[in-house]
């Protein structure tokens, strides 16, 4: 950004909590961004560490969260058997039933702005147990395809929707409440977004087509 004689700017520098106690200050180095050169400028800042500081509430199931530009809307979980393609085309069922989370994703914007897809590294998404810990994605080989779901990058035009969903292993019987974190990168904004999970283990019944023996007959002469 250029600033032109006599005009000025107002901006926040952000870092980690040193988390030292109660601190009488705390150095601070900038750029001496009116001569243009890389000249650090020393300050001394008042701290007092806050402790522990509890996240932003998390919103409820069901409802719009905006993320600068797009709404994220989760609207159901639910434990499920998924149906697989592979790279030749063969289809069947995962071995085990998984958690799928639903969610939509509104653009509210005036332009364009992309969905980084399913499969993505970008920006990752994350599902927390009430102690803290993570519950794993749940991720299959390449080339396989999940029936249904927006893998790969998605374009979301101004006014546009998409519907998709987020896959975990499912959690054990004694979990009934999970907290997803959604960042907006994934959808090309700004912003983080907490949802509180409502979740009831379930052991749904495995598809017919893996319960019916499948009856393999001989050649005619063997």
């Amino acid at each position: 950004m250029t600033l032109a004689p006599g005009e000025s700017l107002d901006d926040v520098l952000s870092s980690a909590s040193p988390g030292w106690g109660s601190l009488a200050g705390a150095v601070v180095a900038a750029l001496d961004l009116q001569r243009r050169r890389r000249v650090a400028s020393v300050r001394e800042v008042p701290f007092n560490d806050p402790g522990d500081v509890a996240p932003p509430a998390a919103s409820a199931l069901g409802r719009a969260i905006a993320l600068d530009g797009v709404t994220l809307t989760v609207t159901d979980a639910s434990v499920t058997w998924l149906r697989l393609t592979d790279a030749a085309g063969k289809s069947g069922y995962a071995s085990a039933p998984v958690l799928k989370i639903a969610f939509t994703a509104t653009n509210t914007g005036s332009a364009t702005t992309e969905y980084v897809g399913a499969s993505s590294p970008t920006a990752p998404i994350s599902l927390l147990r009430a102690d803290g810990t993570a519950v794993p994605r749940a991720t299959f080989p390449g080339g396989i395809t999940v029936d249904g779901q927006l893998a790969t990058a998605t374009q979301i035009g101004a006014g546009e929707s998409i519907q998709n969903f987020f896959l975990f292993e499912r959690p054990a019987a004694d979990v009934t409440q999970l907290q997803l974190i959604v960042p907006g990168r994934r959808f090309g904004r700004t912003g983080l977004a907490r949802v509180t999970v409502p979740y009831t283990f379930a052991d749904p019944a495995a598809p017919e087509e893996l319960t019916t023996p499948r009856v393999i007959e001989a050649p005619a002469g063997q």
